[in-house]
């Protein structure tokens, strides 16, 4: 019941962390560095093409390493050292965000897809966390509450605190991602 709820849960904090990720780079970009909103455009867009690139990429790698528990783990771990390059202490050009964005969005998608296959694997028929409960949670959570919210808040967070606490928040919902992930790789190891 763990892994599953974990797993579960995992993919609403994925949803947000990265929603607002690229929201806030976007902002960022134009408030800090004063870039076009056109140019934003074109370099977050483009950013997201070589992220599915690279997302593709390593789940070949994934599978022929053949330890997901693993692979998902480290994914967390990049995506929390990515939300350090946010700092304003540690990064004061556009490309350190980018890269950021790029890590956290990449990592985010590949422990996601670990994080919601173990969920499935451990669903239990007939309960509040079935395969069927779980995909009304994935879709309506991710999709109508994860990535509603995610972007006006981060937004408003930039806007407002500055970037210092933006960059708290998103190492909140970065941190509580690994140790919700690590949850998960124990409780899966405990039903084996």
């Amino acid at each position: 019941m763990v892994a599953c709820a974990s797993g579960a849960l995992y993919g609403l904090l994925r949803a947000f962390l990265t929603s607002a990720t690229e929201s806030g780079t976007s902002l960022i970009l134009q408030m800090e560095f004063g870039w076009p909103v056109a140019r934003i455009g074109f370099v977050v867009g483009s950013m997201l093409v070589v992220s599915a690139l690279a997302i593709m990429a390593l789940s070949v790698a994934h599978h022929k390493w053949n330890q997901p528990n693993l692979f998902m783990n480290i994914s967390s771990f990049v995506a929390l050292f990515g939300t350090w390059l946010l700092s304003p202490r540690f990064s004061s050009l556009p490309f350190s965000i980018l890269l950021a964005d790029f890590l956290i969005v990449a990592s985010c998608f590949c422990a996601g897809s670990i994080a919601e296959g173990r969920a499935m694997e451990h669903a239990k028929p007939g309960t509040v966390l079935s395969v069927e409960n779980i995909w009304v949670i994935r879709n309506v959570g991710k999709n109508n509450i994860s990535r509603f919210l995610a972007p006006p808040m981060a937004r408003v967070m930039l806007s407002t605190s500055g970037r210092m606490s933006y960059f708290l928040g998103l190492q909140l919902f970065a941190g509580s991602s690994c140790v919700l992930l690590l949850l998960l790789t124990y409780a899966h190891a405990k039903t084996k």
